[in-house]
């Protein structure tokens, strides 16, 4: 299949093809290897959609850059450059998930969340703010800069604009005993 007349992003559509293809035939694969315990695979299932929708980004990225470019849009250039930074971005993170579908710590990571639930680790929690220690100091800071404003409000003797009297008269003196 060419690809040329979508340049500049001819080789960034053939990576799109190819690992689509490859998204498939690791589908398959996990079916095989897992079966029905596949449904339990959550951080293997979520790969394939990262995959799948950074895939699907690419591909409607570069589509409303080119359509921008085709139908001579004053920022179409700019339009392609972004088009073009993010499938650069995408590509590697699609690679690392391919990477990550086999070679991951999914199974060590299960395997602490398990023991954490069964209370094997409650040195974890030593030292953790309850939500109600932390609504308390809330409170209390919400006080101490209640009084740190009412102290300073209370400092100020004669207002600051009773020390020029041309300002002064221009103020009606509602405003001035009003504080």
């Amino acid at each position: 299949m060419g690809y040329g007349e979508y340049a500049p992003f001819s080789d960034t559509l053939r990576f799109i093809h190819r690992r689509a293809m490859r998204l498939a035939r690791q589908v398959f694969h996990g079916m095989l290897r897992y079966g029905p315990g596949l449904q339990r695979r959550q951080g293997f299932l979520f790969r394939w959609v990262d995959i799948a929708l950074d895939l699907f980004a690419m591909t409607a990225v570069i589509s409303r850059a080119l359509t921008a470019k085709a139908q001579k849009h004053p920022d179409a250039e700019k339009m392609l450059r972004v088009a073009q930074a993010f499938c650069d971005t995408a590509r590697l993170r699609v690679d690392r998930l391919f990477r990550e579908l086999w070679h991951n710590t999914d199974s060590e990571r299960y395997q602490l969340a398990q023991e954490i639930l069964e209370g094997r680790h409650t040195w974890l929690e030593e030292g953790i703010i309850t939500l109600e220690e932390q609504e308390a100091a809330e409170v209390r800071r919400t006080v101490q800069r209640s009084r740190i404003s009412a102290e300073q409000e209370n400092s100020y003797s004669v207002s600051p604009l009773e020390d020029h009297p041309s300002t002064f008269e221009r103020v009606p003196s509602e405003m001035l005993s009003g504080r």
